[in-house]
């Protein structure tokens, strides 16, 4: 999620109207070694949106926490490296906020009494039992219940996500509750039925998208394994196909071929097969 907020000085006075800042959200429930390059990739599609205006917005990143692993310091693009310390200076530096939200107090979350602090008291219950997370989910109905209004369209995107973490993080048996007690809810949490298909349709898009993801980094992990090197041509077009039918029966012959060179004709022939697909469309 990415938020555009204007900055306001440290004394609290006035607001700096020259300059908006982009808070560029990032929430994660594993630890990711590559979270400096992914946040890096994000800052640089929002500034490469803003390359007509001659003028780049500042971004502050913030990683939003949920997992139980512990983590502590972010982790800089140097700790993917290998380099000598004469190096470091050529490497990309930027920071980051890392907050972690099972960690902090509702006390905390709740202290500028903030409706994305209301909503991260319920991201902080998202691996948690069934009672707990209804029980944050109708606080923060309660609290959404007596904000005017003006304010719904200016956190439509939040109550979006919330409900794409209701379809893509609670178990599919606790849908039908979670759903009557968002409907039973100020309008403010309320949705139509077609938004609940879009969102579930939305969620089920980018759990896919991670299985397949993941299906190819597996692939990837074996072919380094057997063989200790992957040419970067060849992970390149491994990185290319979608198809989870094709990368299924990839993983397999992954396990079995006996040279890359084998593997490499065997993606060759479903790549041209993805184009040819393509093309006849």
């Amino acid at each position: 999620m990415v938020y555009l907020l204007p900055f306001r000085d440290k004394d609290n006075t006035r607001a700096t109207s020259e300059v908006l800042v982009y808070i560029l959200l990032e929430h994660q429930s594993t630890v990711d070694r590559t979270m400096g390059f992914r946040l890096l990739f994000y800052m640089c599609q929002i500034w490469d949106s803003q390359r007509r205006e001659w003028r780049f917005q500042p971004i502050i990143p913030i990683i939003f926490y949920t997992g139980d692993q512990k983590w502590e310091t972010f982790p800089s693009l140097e700790t993917l490296m290998d380099l000598p310390e004469a190096l470091n200076r050529f490497v990309p530096k930027f920071d980051a906020l890392l907050l972690n939200v099972k960690r902090e107090a509702d006390e905390t979350l709740l202290q500028s009494n903030h409706p994305f602090g209301w909503l991260l008291t319920v991201l902080k219950q998202e691996t948690a039992g069934t009672e707990a997370f209804i029980a944050a989910l109708l606080r923060l109905g309660n609290y959404l219940r007596g904000l005017p209004e003006a304010e719904r369209s200016l956190w439509q995107q939040t109550i979006y996500y919330l409900h794409l973490l209701i379809f893509y993080r609670r178990p599919i048996v606790e849908r039908p509750v979670l759903d009557q007690i968002v409907s039973e809810n100020h309008p403010f949490l309320d949705t139509s039925e077609k938004e609940k298909q879009l969102m579930q349709s939305m969620a089920e898009h980018y759990l896919q998208q991670g299985e397949t993801r993941a299906k190819r980094e597996d692939i990837l992990k074996l072919l380094q394994l057997r063989f200790h090197y992957v040419p970067e041509p060849l992970a390149e077009m491994i990185r290319s196909l979608d198809d989870r039918n094709w990368l299924e029966m990839l993983f397999e012959k992954a396990a079995t071929t006996q040279t890359l060179e084998e593997l490499r004709a065997e993606v060759d022939a479903l790549t041209e097969d993805e184009n040819h697909n393509e093309h006849s469309e």
